[in-house]
């Protein structure tokens, strides 16, 4: 099946071979789709005249002190696919897909045309911190985007079910094109399960419990929750210290039971080594977040035999499954609770053995790209013998 990827705002930043955001999901959707059966084309975007949106943007966030989202503008979105159109209907493709609806919106084909994506804009708008202060006219764009793809599309794929019912209660959609395949790492995982065997036998002897936590935004992360509950670890007796990866902490904060490394480039060898060393050394993952959706993290961890101790938001408890692969608390809950949770499994070196194990099982049976994409292709092979 011939399948027409359609590079969007998310991943154009650069060429195919140097990762936006310091990710390759990209990479990892088209290997493991072609993995599956898939014959896969790259249609880079086709992105015009685009001043005038820069233009708006700085006067929003000067001026107003908004924030407007240039890629969810209409005229760069239409511009775009008046010639996308010619492209794919001029191909003896199969199908249309994306990661994000962006890019269908505008689309005028007959192929099968889908998407892939973790979150809606409604939800966005309920539910992420930084989306509280956007314009007018990005609201009304971004509402009618969603709109415009639901109509469009043959199959809409999410990566949880919370993503998937608040796209059914928020927009015009037929739920029975809605699908769930859940997403992978953002790492190459080469490692064998008698790899993990040997990273669980190593750090189930360690004498000061690790734990290790990812991210850029220290309240949305609950960065600040990591630190709270290591500090608390140690004044109950029991040795902890945590790893804070991927924001720059108060030099106040950092000690020997704290430390912290500002970035990792997962594209430079030596530094995506080094990660991988913490992530097969660390006890537990933490990830406390006040919002989130289905945080490849989780995924990474898992694959290296790493639980996870994470908050009950957007599609985590989905992830999750306590006790098999880590434990989900509720927002709020005080910090004793978590530490106790690490303490009683740490200790018990059989529980935590077999906590190890079932999590590492998770990354192999449920959390990983061919699982997610081989729901995708086999909906969309569906799709093309029924029409």
């Amino acid at each position: 099946m011939k399948i027409l990827y359609l590079r969007n705002w998310f991943d154009r930043m650069s060429p195919l071979v140097k990762y936006h955001n310091n990710s390759r999901m990209l990479e990892f959707i088209c290997n493991s789709l072609t993995k599956n059966g898939a014959e896969i084309e790259l249609i880079d975007p086709k992105i015009g005249f685009d001043l005038p949106n820069k233009i708006r943007h700085a006067f929003y966030k000067h001026i107003f002190k908004k924030r407007h989202l240039r890629w969810s503008d209409p005229s760069l979105l239409k511009h775009e696919a008046k010639i996308r159109n010619k492209i794919i209907n001029e191909s003896n493709a199969d199908a249309v897909f994306s990661f994000s609806n962006h890019s269908l919106a505008y689309l005028e084909t007959n192929k099968i045309k889908s998407y892939w994506t973790d979150i809606c804009f409604a939800q966005q708008q309920t539910n992420n911190p930084s989306y509280i202060n956007l314009t007018n006219t990005t609201i009304k764009n971004s509402n009618k985007i969603e709109e415009l793809s639901a109509q469009k599309i043959d199959a809409a794929f999410f990566t949880s079910n919370w993503a998937r019912t608040a796209i059914q209660n928020n927009y015009p959609i037929d739920k029975n094109k809605l699908h769930v395949a859940f997403l992978g790492p953002d790492l190459v995982i080469n490692h064998t399960f008698s790899d993990v065997e040997k990273f669980i036998e190593k750090k189930i002897n360690n004498k000061i419990c690790k734990l290790l936590i990812i991210g850029w935004n220290y309240k949305i992360k609950g960065i600040d929750t990591g630190i709270a509950i290591t500090k608390r670890l140690n004044e109950m007796g029991f040795e902890a210290e945590i790893l804070v990866i991927g924001c720059q902490l108060d030099k106040n904060i950092i000690n020997n039971k704290i430390q912290n490394i500002k970035f990792l480039n997962k594209n430079n060898p030596a530094e995506y080594h080094t990660l991988c060393n913490f992530l097969s050394e660390a006890n537990f993952f933490l990830t406390p977040a006040t919002f989130d959706c289905t945080p490849h993290t989780i995924c990474e961890n898992n694959a290296f035999g790493v639980p996870v101790i994470a908050t009950k938001v957007g599609g985590v408890p989905e992830m999750i499954t306590d006790n098999v692969n880590g434990i989900t608390f509720e927002l709020g809950t005080n910090i004793d609770n978590y530490c106790n949770f690490i303490i009683d499994t740490f200790i018990n070196k059989t529980r935590y053995k077999e906590l190890c194990v079932s999590s590492f099982n998770e990354y192999n049976t449920k959390l990983n790209w061919d699982y997610g994409t081989k729901i995708i292709m086999d909906k969309l092979r569906e799709i093309k013998t029924n029409r």
